[in-house]
C-alpha cells in the first residue's frame, strides 16, 4: 500500500476511535486546589460542583472521637484526572469513587483524590470513611472547626471549619444540600441545620436525622451536642428541648435559639 494511503488510513481509524470514545477526545486534567479567593486563596476546589452531602457519624462525647462516613454526590464540570477536597479531620480508612477504591494523598488541609479512571463531565459519587479525633481549625479571629466545652461539642464554621469534621468543597460558592445522621449516647441531643426528621432510640444511644431542603454553604452547617434540657409548658406538661444555654455559653453570655423535638 502506498505510504500516503497508509497515513490516511491511520488518521481515519484514529478519528473513528475518538468518535467512539468522546472522553478520549478531551484531555483530562486535575481540578484546581483552591478557587483563588482574594482572602482565602486555598479555600474550596475547582473542577466539580457538589450537589449533596450525606454524613453518618457516631460520636463518643466523653473521648471526643468520631467514626464517620461522608458520601458526596458531585458533578464534574470538566474532565478530571484528579480532584481535591478540603479535609483536616481524622485518619481515612476507606475512600471510593463510584464504588471503586481510589488513591489519595493528604497534604496540609488538601485531600487529593486520583480516581481509577478519568471522570468525564457528569455526576460522580465519592465515599470517605474515617475515624478518630476531629481537627481544630485556626483561621479567623475566633478560630474555627470542631470545639469542645463543658459536657458539649459544637462547631464554629466561619470562615472555614467544616473541613475539620467532614471532607468538603469548602468555599461558600459551592452550596449543597445535606443529610446528617448523627448518633450520640444518652442523654445528649444533637442540634444541626435544616429540619429534624426523626430520632431513633437504640437503648443507651439515639440517632438524630437532620436534612436541609435548600442548598447551603458549608460554613453554615451547624452541629451542637449537649445534654437534654427539660422545660415546662404553661399547661404543666413537660417539653423536651435542645439546650438553649450550655454551661460554656452561659459563661460567655451567649445562647443558641431553642429547637423543639418532634412529638
Amino acid at each position: 500500500m502506498p505510504r500516503r494511503a497508509t497515513r490516511w488510513l491511520v488518521l481515519v481509524l484514529a478519528a473513528w476511535g475518538l468518535a467512539q470514545n468522546p472522553v478520549a477526545a478531551q484531555v483530562a486534567r486535575p481540578g484546581s486546589p483552591g478557587l483563588g479567593d482574594p482572602y482565602f486563596p486555598q479555600m474550596g476546589n475547582g473542577g466539580y460542583d457538589v450537589q449533596h452531602y450525606t454524613i453518618e457519624m457516631t460520636i463518643d462525647v466523653a473521648r471526643n472521637t468520631v467514626t464517620a462516613t461522608t458520601a458526596i454526590a458531585a458533578r464534574a464540570t470538566q474532565h478530571l484526572s484528579a480532584f481535591t477536597l478540603d479535609f483536616t479531620g481524622p485518619p481515612i480508612s476507606r475512600l471510593e469513587v463510584d464504588g471503586t477504591g481510589a488513591r489519595y494523598d493528604r497534604t496540609g488541609g488538601e485531600l487529593t483524590i486520583t480516581p481509577p479512571a478519568h471522570l468525564s463531565e457528569g455526576t460522580a459519587f465519592v465515599t470517605v470513611a474515617y475515624a478518630g479525633a476531629p481537627g481544630h481549625g485556626g483561621e479567623g479571629p475566633f478560630g474555627g472547626g470542631w470545639r469542645t466545652g463543658d459536657d458539649e461539642i459544637f462547631v464554629l464554621g466561619e470562615p472555614s471549619g467544616a473541613e475539620t469534621w467532614y471532607p468538603v468543597n469548602g468555599h461558600p460558592s459551592d452550596k449543597a444540600t445535606y443529610t446528617l445522621r448523627i448518633t450520640v449516647p444518652k442523654p445528649y441531643d444533637v442540634a444541626s441545620s435544616g429540619r429534624l426528621l426523626r430520632i431513633t432510640d437504640d437503648g443507651d444511644r439515639r440517632t438524630f436525622l437532620w436534612e436541609t431542603r435548600d442548598p447551603v454553604a458549608s460554613y453554615l452547617v451547624a452541629l451542637h451536642i449537649s445534654p437534654t434540657w427539660t422545660r415546662r409548658r404553661p399547661s404543666g406538661r413537660e417539653a423536651s428541648r435542645f439546650a438553649t444555654i450550655s454551661p460554656t455559653q452561659s459563661r460567655h453570655r451567649t445562647a443558641l435559639p431553642s429547637i423543639g423535638c418532634p412529638p
